[in-house]
Parts: structure tokens; C-alpha cells; sequence
């Protein structure tokens, strides 16, 4: 990673200034996947952009939670397979004695 640097995003029609140490295409990304949320959002009801950016911010969490979960399942399932390739090879080479 690189050395922090100041980016400009707007969200909502409204600017935020931060600090970050990713590069500008994630930085704009991130900020191009909030707006879209919360404009979504905003369009379908009237509340504050506190209350959207709570919303916003419960709905990644959740992603993160389910990526998270999946990550994990990919984990065990790879534990798995390295368990029954070792066992398979160690079968194959004493068979092979």
C-alpha cells in the first residue's frame, strides 16, 4: 500500500473529504457503491441522509457478514480436499511399495 493520500467524494450531492491509502479507482469504486445505495434508498423514501447512511452502512456490514461465511465454507471445504489428496498420495505410495 501506498502512503495516505486526501480524496474528494460526493455522496448524495454532498462532499466528503478522506484519508486513505488505497488508490484512487478503489477509493471511487467505494464511493460509487455507497451513492448507489443510498440513492437508492433516498428515491424510495424521505428520510434523512443520517438515517440512509445507517442503512447503507447495516446493508455492507451484511454483505461483509455473508462474504464472510463463504469464505469460510471455501476455507473448510480446501482443508478437506488437502486432507483427502495427502491421504490419497500416501495410499498410492505405499502401494506402489
Amino acid at each position: 500500500m501506498s502512503e495516505p493520500k486526501k480524496y474528494t467524494v460526493s455522496l448524495l450531492e454532498k462532499e466528503y473529504v478522506l484519508v486513505s491509502d488505497e488508490t484512487q479507482e478503489h477509493v471511487n469504486e467505494a464511493a460509487s457503491l455507497v451513492n448507489g445505495l443510498m440513492k437508492t434508498i433516498a428515491k424510495n423514501t424521505n428520510f434523512t441522509h443520517e438515517k440512509i447512511s445507517v442503512l447503507v452502512a447495516l446493508q455492507l456490514a451484511s454483505q461483509v457478514v455473508a462474504e464472510r461465511s463463504k469464505i469460510s465454507l471455501c476455507k473448510e471445504k480446501t482443508k478437506s480436499l488437502v486432507e483427502l489428496i495427502d491421504q490419497t498420495l500416501y495410499e498410492v505410495s505405499v502401494a506402489s511399495l
